[in-house]
C-alpha cells in the first residue's frame, strides 16, 4: 500500500495520529469506503487534484495504464509550493496513457511550475470538447472554486465526481 500524506497540525484524525505514531505500531485500515474511483474512461476526461488529492489519481492512472486506454486525460494539479508537487515524473511515465499534466503552485514563484490555481486552465481556449467526465479531489475550497469556474466558463460535463478534504475531528489517545 502507498500513501501520500501531508502532515498538517490539527487537520484530521489520520494526520494527528501519524504525527505521534511510533515505528512498529499496528494500524488497522478499512476501506476504501467512498465513491471516488475511476469508471470506464470513454469520453474526454479532466482530473483536478489539489495537494495530496493527487493520490487517488495515481491509483486511477495505474489501473488505466494496465488497460491501455487511448482517451486523452488532462490532469490539472495544484499545490501550495513546488515541494508539494509529488509523483509528477511517475505520472508522466505511464506508457499506455495519454496524460497531459498542468501543474501549478499558489504560494510561491517557481521556475518549474506555473504560478496560480488549477482554475486558470478552465476556459474554452483550453477545454474545447463539447462535454467531459470530471474528477476533482482536493481541499474543499479548491473543489468549490473548480465547480464555480466550470459553471462560469460554461464547460459542460456528462459525469462529475468529487472527493473533498474534510477534517474529521481530533485524535484521542
Amino acid at each position: 500500500m502507498e500513501f501520500i500524506i501531508r502532515l498538517i497540525p490539527n487537520t484530521g484524525l489520520m494526520s494527528d495520529y501519524l504525527r505521534q505514531a511510533k515505528v512498529g505500531e499496528t494500524l488497522s485500515i478499512t476501506g476504501p469506503l467512498g465513491s471516488f474511483y475511476s469508471r470506464d474512461i470513454t469520453a474526454p476526461t479532466l482530473f483536478f487534484a489539489g495537494g495530496t488529492g493527487i493520490a487517488p489519481f495515481i491509483a486511477m492512472l495505474e489501473k488505466l495504464n494496465k488497460e491501455v486506454n487511448n482517451t486523452v486525460i488532462k490532469l490539472f494539479y495544484g499545490a501550495t509550493t513546488a515541494e508539494n508537487i509529488v509523483e509528477l515524473q511517475r505520472i508522466q511515465s505511464f506508457e499506455n496513457l495519454q496524460v497531459l499534466t498542468y501543474p501549478c503552485v499558489s504560494n510561491e514563484v517557481s521556475d518549474t511550475f506555473a504560478s496560480g490555481f488549477v482554475t486558470q486552465w478552465v476556459n474554452k481556449e483550453e477545454l474545447k470538447e463539447d462535454s467531459y467526465d470530471i474528477y476533482i479531489c482536493g481541499p474543499n475550497a479548491m473543489v468549490e472554486a473548480v465547480k464555480t469556474t466550470l459553471e462560469q466558463q460554461q464547460i459542460t460535463f456528462k459525469n462529475f465526481y468529487t472527493e473533498k478534504f474534510i477534517p474529521t475531528g481530533t485524535l484521542t489517545v
